[in-house]
C-alpha cells in the first residue's frame, strides 16, 4: 500500500494539485488520517460479513433495509482512544 496521498486546497480551483507523502504531514495530522482509513477499512469489512450473512436468508429488498440499518449504526460511533492507539502502531510499523 502506497502511502502517497493527494492534498487538494485552494489550488484545485486553479487546476493545480499539490502531491505529499504522509511522512511529510505533522504526526497527529498521520495518527488522525490513517486512523480514519482504519475505521472505514473496519466498517467495510463488517458490512461485506453482514450482507454475506443476510444473502442466505433474506431477499434482496430486506437484505437493502437491513444494511442501511447496520450501516447507520456503524458510522454513527466516534474515534476512541483504542483507534489512535491502532494507528500509531500502524504508522510505527510501516515507518
Amino acid at each position: 500500500m502506497s502511502n502517497e496521498t493527494w492534498i487538494q486546497g485552494s489550488d484545485f480551483l486553479n487546476g493545480q494539485r499539490t502531491r505529499t507523502t504522509l511522512e511529510t504531514l505533522p504526526r497527529r495530522t498521520q495518527r488522525k488520517a490513517v486512523t480514519l482509513i482504519l475505521k472505514f477499512r473496519s466498517i467495510l469489512l463488517c458490512s461485506c460479513h453482514k450482507r454475506k450473512e443476510l444473502k442466505a436468508s433474506l431477499t434482496q429488498s430486506e437484505i437493502d433495509k437491513a444494511m442501511k440499518s447496520f450501516k447507520t449504526g456503524l458510522t454513527r460511533s466516534n474515534l476512541t482512544v483504542e483507534n489512535l492507539k491502532e494507528a500509531e502502531l500502524e504508522i510505527n510499523c510501516f515507518s
